[in-house]
């Protein structure tokens, strides 16, 4: 008889299924552990009804997986949810009475570790280092900075405010780690979600890996063929319209580069939707870009396989599902080379641009990556293809599951079911991307 599986309980604040972002992050994380481990997850009451038909439908047949709901109440959200600015100090207090409930649980029935997720930021401590078991921390960023010569341009005052605001926070924050360490005793591991935050965490003395927060299906198998020589150059951006994301230089670009008859579809709402509409009629682009609004996530496949390039110039950026998803449909990518899109986007899958010049700089080199594409149809072909290999073999749940379990062996130092692990396939050291094979 196999010794027990490994009983883990997972904090994720955000997890629900087709919602995208972090939520996609907590239910996908919970779903694929739970093949293999004995999962409990906690997180918000809010998150009930989507978690539930996903289970009704079948997403957890098969696996151990039980949710456990904390909710402040109802008057306490409905003013979270007005003003933005009181979800962190909500977050804090939520994730206490889940550190309480955990700790009720783990009274009755220890847990192996526990498994902090969402929110993958940072900034607010981890009381779940409270409870004993050995605490795994993300991946988690939140340690990366707009550049201060990017937040000003086409920028309102509020939002540059806002945004400053937010970079000296972060500052402030990485001091806090040294006076609230996530890791009780240094009892557990920090897992980085891009290089920043990795030299922050050893900065800080604790034990820390790189390891990006999000993963792929890597199953989208479509085949694509080099468009021809004469055929305009298609682009794309998923995402919100927020400052952050910077599409306002993105725009820019597009015109400076002056690229006959190629085009841009721009998929997402936010509050700067109708400034970059007037950006983009200021710019003389408005017929060349189209603006789709949200799109269901059901219906993403094909507005990724009817494009060729997918430019996604945020100012910083944890994580990065769209890149993932262009990628896994063989779209070569530009990003800045900034946070996770600078751990995704490989040599040869795409286009980092460097944040660190002025912003004529940056837009100047947005402008010649989206030239060198539009031009070079066989280069967009072999990095789209290149970039699809990478998801497959980098970025799929389980590769991502192999490294998740020499973590929680790492942190844990049990041995986890073995004919749980080879039924899976989990089995042997698989190294960190980057690393050689």
């Amino acid at each position: 008889m196999g010794k027990p599986k490994l009983n883990i309980v997972l904090s994720a604040f955000a997890c629900e299924p087709g919602r995208g972002s972090e939520q996609e992050v907590g239910w996908r994380w919970a779903l694929e552990l739970s093949r293999v481990f004995d999962v409990t997850v906690v997180t918000q009451d809010r998150n009930r009804a989507g978690i539930e038909r996903a289970l009704l439908a079948g997403a957890g047949e098969g696996r151990t997986l039980r949710f456990e709901y904390v909710q402040l109440p109802q008057p306490v959200y409905r003013l979270k949810s007005r003003f933005d600015f009181l979800t962190m100090p909500y977050y804090a207090v939520w994730q206490w009475l889940a550190m309480k409930r955990v700790s009720a649980m783990h009274s009755e029935k220890p847990f192996d570790l526990i498994h902090h997720l969402t929110f993958a930021s940072f900034r607010v401590p981890i009381w779940m280092r409270l409870v004993g078991p050995p605490v795994v921390m993300g991946p988690v960023g939140g340690a990366e900075r707009a550049p201060w010569q990017l937040l000003g341009y086409r920028s309102t005052w509020r939002s540059w405010m806002r945004e400053a605001f937010r970079n000296v926070m972060t500052g402030a924050c990485v001091r806090l780690l040294r006076v609230m360490p996530p890791l009780e005793h240094g009892n557990g591991i920090c897992l980085a979600a891009t290089p920043g935050m990795f030299r922050i965490f050893e900065a800080q003395g604790l034990r820390s890996r790189l390891f990006p927060t999000i993963g792929a299906e890597g199953s989208h198998s479509r085949q694509r063929s080099a468009r021809g020589s004469d055929d305009a150059c298609r682009f794309l951006y998923v995402g919100r319209l927020h400052l952050l994301k910077g599409v306002q230089l993105l725009l820019a670009a597009l015109a400076d580069a002056r690229l006959a008859g190629c085009s841009l579809t721009i998929v997402g709402n936010g509050p700067e939707r109708s400034r970059l509409q007037k950006q983009a009629d200021e710019l003389g682009l408005g017929g060349r870009v189209r603006w789709m609004g949200s799109v269901p996530r059901a219906e993403l496949d094909a507005v990724y396989d009817a494009h060729d390039v997918l430019v996604a110039p945020s100012l910083y950026e944890s994580g990065g599902l769209a890149v993932l998803e262009a990628m896994e449909h063989a779209l070569p990518t530009i990003v800045l080379d900034v946070g996770g899109h600078a751990v995704s986007v490989a040599e040869g899958c795409g286009i980092k641009v460097s944040a660190e010049s002025s912003v004529a700089g940056v837009i100047t080199g947005l402008a010649e990556a989206m030239d060198a594409y539009a031009r070079n149809p066989q280069r967009c072909f072999e990095d789209g293809h290149r970039a699809r290999r990478r998801v497959e073999e980098e970025y799929g749940w389980e590769t991502k599951v192999r490294r998740m379990t020499e973590v929680y062996r790492e942190v844990a130092s049990l041995e986890v079911e073995k004919e749980s692990l080879e039924g899976r396939g989990v089995q042997g050291r698989v190294p960190p991307p980057g690393e050689p094979r």
